[in-house]
């Protein structure tokens, strides 16, 4: 009788151990990581989310937020509007023959200040209101951010879409491993649901 007690209770013991060390263990690896390991540190990575509609959005809205790469590549400003979009313009506006640009992670400025896209450079060229409608996502996300937008004021006569060749219309990495058969057009967007 007191062996099995004295079993059970080195067993717990050993237990208690055990569940110490590993919580001891994934702090410091935790820690390691964080220290030297920088580009995993998710905190410069700005937050996506999709609406009850399925609209791809960015996830805080009406705010200022910084995107940046621990390995210096970028360190740049994102603002939100009201409506989860990177554009300063009110998309409720209705500019004269403004155009409207959507596209994915290029066409949003992934890694760039809102001022050095694409569609803003070509504002200041062709002097005309350029609305960016864009986030990272794929065409199915597209039509979604065109309806959301004329849902919410927008007047779309003109629309220039940004297609990234690399990733919008195939699933590329497949044919790269030489499975050619299961390379597939993209049909889905690529966030997370909201709870």
């Amino acid at each position: 009788m007191q062996n099995n007690f004295q079993l059970i209770k080195n067993i717990f013991i050993n237990f208690i151990l055990i569940l110490i060390a590993s919580v001891f263990s994934i702090f410091l690896l935790e820690l390691f990581v964080n220290s030297f390991l920088p580009q995993f540190d998710p905190r410069g990575m700005v937050a996506y989310q999709v609406n009850d509609e399925g609209v791809p959005l960015l996830k805080y809205k009406n705010q200022s937020m910084r995107q940046w790469k621990n390995t210096g590549d970028y360190d740049v400003s994102v603002f939100s509007n009201e409506l989860g979009l990177r554009n300063h313009k009110d998309i409720k506006t209705n500019y004269i023959d403004a155009i409207y640009v959507v596209g994915d992670s290029y066409s949003f400025g992934q890694g760039v200040e809102e001022s050095e896209r694409y569609s803003d450079q070509l504002e200041g060229l062709i002097k005309k209101p350029i609305i960016n409608i864009s986030i990272p996502t794929d065409f199915q996300g597209y039509d979604r951010l065109i309806n959301y937008a004329i849902k919410n004021g927008a007047n779309i006569e003109e629309l220039i879409i940004g297609v990234c060749m690399e990733n919008d219309l195939r699933v590329y990495e497949d044919i790269n491993k030489g499975d050619k058969k299961n390379s597939f057009i993209r049909e889905s967007i690529h966030f997370i649901k909201p709870n």
